[in-house]
């Protein structure tokens, strides 16, 4: 795969995560985000938007966090009674359901 295409992967995938879990949440501060996720040493993409450094926060140590408002994030009115680790299980069953369904018509498409 070349990189052009490996990179139009990435910034497809990117803007599914951003999608999805804008309706969950917003970062209210980018820069206490990056902090918390070079002290856990969680790996993201820069280049990316912060509301997709907060789904690999929320993959990575969901099951570990208290509080999603330590680390810069606000959860939307309506998604305050779940925990992290279902909040994470919606969004990403929902990338997962999205990613499959484009592979879906990509595939049907080059038949």
């Amino acid at each position: 795969m070349a990189d052009n295409e490996k990179q139009a992967i990435f910034d497809r995938l990117g803007q599914q995560i951003t999608d999805v879990c804008e309706n969950y949440f917003i970062v209210q501060d980018a820069d206490l985000l990056q902090i918390r996720l070079h002290e856990l040493h969680i790996r993201y993409r820069e280049e990316q938007p912060a509301i997709t450094w907060a789904y690999h926060l929320l993959r990575c140590g969901a099951h570990k966090m208290k509080d999603i408002n330590n680390y810069g994030i606000s959860l939307h009115a309506g998604y305050e009674h779940l925990t992290l680790t279902e909040l994470f299980s919606r969004i990403d069953n929902t990338v997962l359901q999205l990613a499959e369904n484009l592979y879906q018509h990509q595939t049907a498409l080059s038949d």
